[in-house]
């Protein structure tokens, strides 16, 4: 790491690296600012005669409505919209991200999509600056892009040609389901607005969303999905599958005086359910409250790591989540819930359970594009039958309600529209790559012609304003991945491989314990990537390329229902 930041570097360029470095991380701090101060998210404007001319031709068909507390109508002056009267609502992510996702009106979608790629307007330049920057910290150490700075030597991908090989490869293989599933929305929108089926940019997370409404209007297993784990007995619940899976178990126990930080915080310590040995500590907060850190993550509080008298330290860490106060008074978690603190439990597991003799090498301390992967295969236990039926049974419910239905109606849901979510993420990686790539100092670097040549030639379709509305504004993980956003995908491939067994293991047969601790998890960031990765997956299941190598996403397509045609 300190070579990686110059600490072999001498004089004025020694002095440029450091500037560069307190730039970067300066200039990543305002910008995820930026993204969440409501003084600078703008205003989503709707011009009410527009919406009033939406109703009248959709006369006879679905009206819609405009979400209770949202919109404020504002006098012309105030909307800087001559002649016409508006409503106006805050360009609050959350709002914006609201009304994409369920207002049925698309004049009001394209006011929230416009507003929400338009604002914060000041991180237009700050992406331009940190970019550069980047790009500027590369050459210092003899690289021609940033990406290849950050890929060199630690990666499992190792070179930028390889991880442009895996995301082109994959948006070629979903490229005809992404078009059979534009079909039905399609179909979707002329059924509610009775007019063309074009689905714009501001339609996609509508559309689909109002498709699953109405695969759930089939199914009618809403209500069960949304209450099979207890809040209150998810410890149980996780301690049980953790039991049966490798053979540990989850112990709760009092905290110390000023061990905690707000209320309702738990501790548990992880111990082999065998002999007893305590293998670390997880701290538990896990409901909304106010001023509260949004989302849900894993901290690691004090890293495992061999004391110089030979004792080793055990590591300490917080699982952190948001579940609404509403579920904890229902006394259930909602599926979502349920698969976001697996996912969680994959990174305090690999945590807890690395034991490395550094702890720079400790738990997820390792190489991006593979760190992702123990969330991963515990996300995988939400929707496995047995799994799920442990869960619930030991959260104090009944394990008879994960039927055949059940397991089915999360199947068909998870492969709801998945080729075209997936080309979204897909687009952003290769973007993320673009950004982080040689032309970053081309006079028409970014600009919407730039971006619009570069998205038509990955296939994407739709409007100018979907193919030019990049870089978000509001994308953070620009900050914190730099040229690695592609690693969820990676840890997806990955982990659908650990899983699936290269589609030899029966259902409910899950990886084996010996796999899932001793490889998987045990090493921390101790193993190189790639021996790493063929340790858990086999060496047929990388694919060598540039000088690096990427994983299949055969097993990982499979999962969604796609498959892996060009």
């Amino acid at each position: 790491d300190f070579e990686r930041f110059g600490v072999h570097l001498e004089g004025a360029v020694r002095d440029e690296m450091t500037g560069l470095v307190g730039f970067i991380q300066q200039a990543g701090h305002v910008y995820m600012m930026n993204a969440i101060d409501r003084s600078k998210t703008g205003q989503v404007v709707v011009d009410v005669g527009a919406m009033g001319a939406e109703r009248e031709e959709r006369a006879g068909r679905t009206s819609f409505s405009l979400p209770a507390g949202v919109f404020t109508p504002v006098s012309t002056s105030t909307a800087d919209r001559k002649g016409t009267n508006a409503l106006v609502a805050s360009g609050d992510s959350n709002v914006c991200s609201g009304l994409l996702a369920h207002c049925d009106s698309e004049v009001v979608r394209k006011a929230a999509f416009r507003a929400y790629h338009a604002y914060p307007a000041e991180n237009a330049e700050l992406v331009d600056q940190i970019v550069k920057a980047r790009y500027r910290v590369a050459e210092i150490m003899g690289y021609r892009s940033f990406g290849g700075y950050q890929l060199d030597g630690f990666s499992l991908a190792g070179m930028p040609g390889a991880v442009e090989a895996f995301l082109t490869g994959m948006n070629g293989s979903i490229r005809g389901g992404v078009e059979a599933e534009m079909g039905v929305l399609e179909a979707f929108k002329a059924r509610v607005t009775g007019g063309g089926g074009r689905v714009e940019a501001w339609d996609r997370e509508w559309a689909t969303n109002g498709t699953l409404a109405e695969q759930r209007t089939v199914d009618g297993s809403d209500e069960r999905l949304h209450r099979l784990v207890r809040v209150s007995g998810f410890v149980s619940g996780m301690s049980a599958l953790l039991t049966e899976a490798m053979g540990l178990r989850l112990v709760s126990v009092p905290l110390g005086p000023g061990e905690a930080w707000a209320s309702g915080i738990g501790k548990v310590l992880v111990v082999n359910d065998a002999d007893g040995e305590t293998y670390g500590t997880i701290y538990l907060d896990l409901l909304q409250r106010p001023g509260k850190f949004g989302g849900a993550a894993l901290f690691t509080l004090r890293c495992g790591r061999r004391l110089s008298n030979g004792e080793y330290q055990l590591p300490k860490v917080a699982l952190v989540a948001n579940i609404s106060t509403s579920s904890a008074a229902d006394g259930y978690l909602s599926f979502g819930d349920l698969e976001t603190l697996c996912h969680e439990f994959g990174h305090a597991m690999h945590s807890v359970l690395s034991r490395t003799e550094l702890q720079h090498l400790s738990g997820t301390r390792g190489p991006q594009d593979i760190i992702e992967v123990p969330s991963h295969v515990f996300e995988r236990f939400a929707s496995d039958r047995r799994a799920l039926s442990l869960m619930v049974e030991h959260s104090g419910g009944d394990p008879s309600i994960v039927d055949d239905q059940l397991i089915g109606v999360l199947e068909s849901r998870r492969r709801h529209c998945a080729a075209t979510k997936l080309q979204k993420t897909v687009h952003t990686c290769l973007l993320d790559q673009y950004m982080h790539g040689e032309g970053v100092l081309g006079s028409d670097f970014g600009s919407k012609r730039d971006i619009e040549r570069f998205m038509r030639a990955h296939g994407a379709s739709g409007s100018n304003d979907e193919l030019t509305a990049f870089p978000p504004l509001r994308f953070t993980h620009l900050v914190g991945y730099a040229g690695n956003y592609y690693a969820y995908l990676f840890a997806n491939c990955i982990a659908a491989e650990v899983w699936d067994g290269g589609g030899g293991r029966g259902e409910g047969t899950w990886p084996s314990r010996a796999l899932m601790r001793d490889t998987m998890l045990q090493t921390g960031g101790s193993i190189p990537a790639k021996a790493y990765v063929q340790e858990l997956v086999g060496a047929d299941g990388l694919v060598d390329v540039d000088g690096g190598c990427f994983p299949r996403h055969d097993a990982f397509l499979a999962k969604l229902g796609l498959t892996t045609t060009t």
